[in-house]
């Protein structure tokens, strides 16, 4: 009886080592934007790198859309076996920079963005008055150096 149990047992732990190695999951197909400029302070027309993966035996046609945006940007046919790369330009509003971009190809939804960059603003400002002595009513002639330092430009500057 002992013997029969053993290799009851031992049947069963066999099976549950065999079987459990066995199943290997295939990746499923994935879509990714990127956009080649990650930082802009205003909006205009940035590139776009994508990459759709196909690990099926079939081609997967579609069209790229941002549908944030509502704007369609490509059909494109990703062929079978692996990566399928590309690029493509989006014109994205200032007031998008920051935001999540959502792109979806098929089936397959992804999301990107362009940072804001806040500009720095910088001012240097200095006078000087000549070392003489002027008399009252006579005209005083002040010398002023303003340097933009920053990443912005500055216009209508007043000195008063």
């Amino acid at each position: 009886m002992k013997k029969h149990i053993s290799l009851i047992l031992i049947m069963t732990l066999l099976f549950t080592a065999v079987f459990s190695f066995g199943g290997v999951a295939l990746a499923s197909p994935s879509f990714t934007v990127t956009p080649q400029k990650t930082e802009a302070s205003e909006g205009g027309v940035f590139t776009f790198e994508y990459n759709i993966y196909n690990d099926s035996e079939q081609n997967i046609n579609g069209v790229i859309v941002c549908t944030t945006l509502n704007k369609q940007i490509k059909e494109f046919s990703a062929g079978t076996g692996g990566d399928n790369p590309g690029n493509f330009e989006l014109d994205v509003p200032t007031d998008m920079l920051g935001k999540d971009l959502t792109f979806t190809f098929d089936s397959l939804t992804t999301t990107a963005k362009v940072n804001k960059k806040e500009l720095v603003t910088k001012l240097a400002a200095s006078g000087v008055v000549p070392r003489t002595l002027y008399g009252e009513g006579e005209t005083v002639k002040f010398e002023f150096k303003i340097e933009n330092q920053g990443e912005t430009t500055i216009d209508g500057i007043v000195v008063k």
